[in-house]
């Protein structure tokens, strides 16, 4: 009957009176007014710090912090791959001359001298604009800038040559690498893939599946000895004798300009490595990529110092409409290299360096997600004593009729046989080999992994300890707010019912 319908007032009292959350029964059971005001503050002071709280919980589990774990782990190891690169971009022997540019420029190697042996009117006379002589003067007067500037303008006329070209005038595969084992067994020299640096021209590449550690040190590693043909190396172009050797993960470029170490010649390096593999967490808890897009436009795998180098042939071709020397070979970008001699793109090509030192001109490179380091550890000794020069490595070197013997020593080989090779002829024949040994140094590696600081499991359990502390609150207490609503909602539509139903008699 209309007579026994509760008013609203009630109902809620009603709900609040039988609440599993703390406090909130008292509001409305206590016998004075005094005490239910108190209970009512005290409830909503404890809302109030849960409240507070959660914003605190909230920011922390959005900002998506991440740990650092990092797990030793024992197993074969596939080997890097390696890249070597005589540090002479032309044999002196070869037939570079044919090539007109690169014949005109060692022609004019009156550059070599120091600019104080001429005057401003000389540079003048040979056609040389004021503005060019000046910054001559300015910026090359000394030797060692006279040369780098030279053997700049060198490599410059050696990159336009057609890469087949180029091949041929640089160090062959079948001498520059001497000879090579992996645990004793051959690695023949055709296993070695070509790859074209703008600095050292030939350069190969060993990246082999089967290469495959299966224990530490030397003895299961990899050995290679090396002729530099020291005898052919280039003076104008190369100022030091050796070879740049780059470890770097398998499928991708290397950059020899920028990256790698430099063995001596007559020596003997021992190279230990040990794999890092880093694994980084994505998305929102970081900025790193996984390089798909990056494969998809240039059709080689990402690095972060290939994606640099891309975006600085970039810049260079979007201000100074050139590419820099060093560039590396790629069909997204046909254009010219960089001029050293015209003065305006020299300046373009400082600025935009200038720039990107600065971070005036940002690149969106990140790190990989997925990536595998090889930290190294070096030493070395003299290498090789006299007695394994004449009865090994010269013994082979004969029987291959290498340059070395054809060209440089023509009766090394006939007075090797009688043993009558003078000291002074094996003291130059030894600067041309060297010998690295690249081994593991053991089978354990490093697993570097971030993980998320602050899971959703446990922002849950953070949330559900706040309510229990403040309020007394459970997940099925916020049913009961459900079940209030409902109730709200039932109380108006039958008070409504009830107040249309006279007019409808």
């Amino acid at each position: 009957m209309p007579g026994n319908k509760q008013t609203l007032r009630q109902v809620l009292t009603s709900l609040a009176g039988s609440s599993t959350l703390h406090g909130l029964p008292r509001t409305v059971s206590s016998g004075h007014i005094a005490v239910r005001i108190l209970w009512g503050l005290l409830v909503l002071g404890a809302t109030g710090l849960f409240c507070f709280q959660m914003v605190g919980l909230c920011r922390e589990y959005y900002s998506y912090p991440t740990k650092t774990s990092v797990q030793l782990q024992f197993s074969p190891l596939l080997f890097p791959a390696l890249t070597f690169c005589n540090m002479n971009p032309i044999r002196y022997f070869s037939d570079w001359h044919i090539h007109d540019g690169l014949y005109k420029m060692y022609d004019t190697s009156w550059l070599l001298d120091t600019i104080e042996d001429f005057t401003a009117d000389d540079l003048l006379g040979w056609g040389y604009d004021a503005e060019t002589v000046q910054i001559l003067f300015e910026e090359f007067s000394n030797s060692r800038d006279t040369y780098e500037a030279w053997k700049q303008r060198i490599l410059t006329e050696l990159r336009k040559i057609p890469k087949e070209n180029r091949t041929a005038l640089g160090h062959q595969a079948d001498v520059f690498i001497h000879s090579a084992t992996f645990g004793g067994y051959k690695i023949k020299s055709d296993q070695f893939s070509l790859f074209q640096s703008a600095t050292y021209g030939n350069c190969y590449t060993l990246d082999q599946n089967d290469l495959i550690a299966r224990g530490g040190g030397q003895r299961h590693g990899i050995t290679i000895v090396f002729n530099i043909e020291a005898n052919e190396y280039f003076k104008k172009s190369s100022s030091s004798y050796g070879v740049r050797m780059v470890i770097h993960e398998k499928g991708t470029t290397p950059l020899p300009e920028n990256e790698g170490i430099s063995l001596d010649r007559a020596h003997e390096t021992s190279v230990g490595i040990r794999l890092v593999q880093v694994k980084r967490l994505g998305g929102v808890y970081g900025n790193c990529t996984d390089g798909y897009d990056f494969v998809q436009r240039y059709k080689i795998n990402y690095t972060l110092p290939l994606c640099y180098s891309l975006c600085e042939m970039h810049h260079m071709v979007e201000f100074c409409d050139c590419i820099p020397l060093t560039s590396i070979d790629i069909e997204d970008f046909n254009k010219d290299i960089c001029d050293f001699d015209n003065i305006t793109q020299r300046n373009c090509t400082e600025d935009v360096y200038h720039k990107l030192e600065y971070g005036e001109i940002e690149c969106d490179c990140r790190s990989r997600c997925k990536e595998s380091v090889y930290p190294l550890t070096l030493s070395g000794r003299s290498w090789p004593h006299r007695e394994y020069l004449t009865d090994v490595l010269l013994k082979d070197v004969c029987k291959r009729n290498l340059t070395l013997t054809e060209i440089y020593y023509p009766d090394l080989c006939a007075n090797l046989t009688q043993k009558n090779v003078r000291n002074e002829v094996l003291d130059k024949v030894v600067e041309n080999f060297l010998v690295a040994h690249i081994y593991f140094e053991d089978l354990n590696y490093e697993l570097v992994s971030e993980e998320p600081l602050y899971n959703t499991v446990r922002f849950l359990s953070d949330i559900g300890g706040a309510m229990g502390l403040y309020m007394g609150a459970s997940l099925l207490t916020y049913v009961e707010l459900l079940h209030v609503l409902l109730e709200i909602i039932l109380h108006l539509r039958t008070r409504r019912k009830t107040t249309i139903e006279p007019f409808k008699n």
